[in-house]
């Protein structure tokens, strides 16, 4: 590219704030009211490792007009996110996504709850490097996750020769997610 120049492009950057960095965020989890867990509400919060931003996706479809076929969307999709959490041994990030995977399907009845009743919301915000009160009021760019519900947990592999921080993934399904960003 002919006339290019890197100084350029920082300087371009710098007038957008500059580089997104991924390591300064949070994640605040709102569960469904009705949902009785002995892990306090925002006790876990903090203790998400790792958090995928959503995603969008257009489902299509092929539509033939006069012999020449187009790809054509249909509708949104939304795939759902993973977070690695953290655990402590007082083992409360996994007690509470097990309390409301058992609150969408009682273990006794296996009756399923109404949908109304087992979807929470997640707000994930960003923060740039100059943050230090990291408050969803005060990030760049926040995103919430509308009748967010859990559902899968993952594993969590024990092992003798494992010293590794005890973590786990949960796959979290959502109907929509907003976003807002700060300037």
């Amino acid at each position: 590219m002919a006339g290019f120049s890197p100084l350029e492009l920082v300087s371009h950057v710098e007038t957008m704030g500059g580089i997104s960095r991924r390591w300064k965020y949070s994640v605040e989890i709102t569960p469904p009211p009705k949902l009785k867990s002995s892990v306090p509400n925002g006790k876990i919060d903090m203790l998400a490792l790792t958090v995928l931003m959503p995603g969008r996706t257009m489902a299509t479809t092929e539509q033939r007009m006069y012999g020449i076929n187009k790809t054509v969307p249909y509708e949104t999709g939304y795939d759902p996110i993973l977070m690695t959490m953290l655990n402590p041994n007082d083992w409360s990030t996994r007690t509470f996504w097990n309390d409301w995977l058992k609150y969408i399907q009682k273990p006794s009845s296996k009756n399923i709850a109404y949908y109304k009743d087992m979807v929470g919301t997640i707000k994930i915000s960003h923060y740039d490097d100059e943050t230090t009160n990291m408050s969803p009021a005060g990030a760049r760019y926040n995103v919430t996750l509308h009748e967010a519900w859990p559902e899968r947990m993952g594993p969590y592999a024990l092992g003798w020769e494992n010293t590794d921080i005890g973590n786990f993934e949960i796959s979290i399904r959502y109907k929509e997610w907003t976003d807002s960003a700060s300037q």
